[in-house]
């Protein structure tokens, strides 16, 4: 009996832990501000994300060690799928007078720094 109920909390803890290896959320960018999902030290992760507003967004990725790289643009109600390297931000940017919404997916190291920043003027 001991041997069962060891193994079902065995189980359990590896269930458990196995969620931590993976994100879901639907996160609302103010306008004229970038999120920023990773701005931290972690491990590589991928992300696979849709736009879900009705004006495009603009996806790059940033080291923390400084620059930037790989801009692209995601027109509205497309899906975006990327591998992210580690100690490397992914940034959405809302260039827009409207908040935009995007939904994202994320699995690998998922301990990761999130945070809005604002657009320079």
């Amino acid at each position: 009996m001991k041997n069962v109920l060891f193994a079902c909390m065995l189980l359990c803890s590896l269930a458990s832990c196995s969620s931590f290896r993976s994100l879901s959320s639907t996160t609302t960018i103010p306008a004229y501000q970038r999120f920023v999902l990773g701005d931290n030290e972690h491990g590589r992760f991928s992300a696979k994300f849709k736009n879900l507003s009705n004006h495009a967004i603009e996806v790059y990725f940033a080291p923390i060690k400084g620059g930037t790289h790989s801009r692209t643009t995601i027109p509205a109600q497309e899906e975006f799928s990327t591998r992210v390297e580690a100690n490397t931000a992914l940034v959405i940017e809302n260039k827009t007078a409207n908040e935009t919404m995007v939904s994202i997916k994320a699995k690998g190291d998922v301990s990761l720094g999130m945070g809005y920043q604002n657009l320079p003027k």
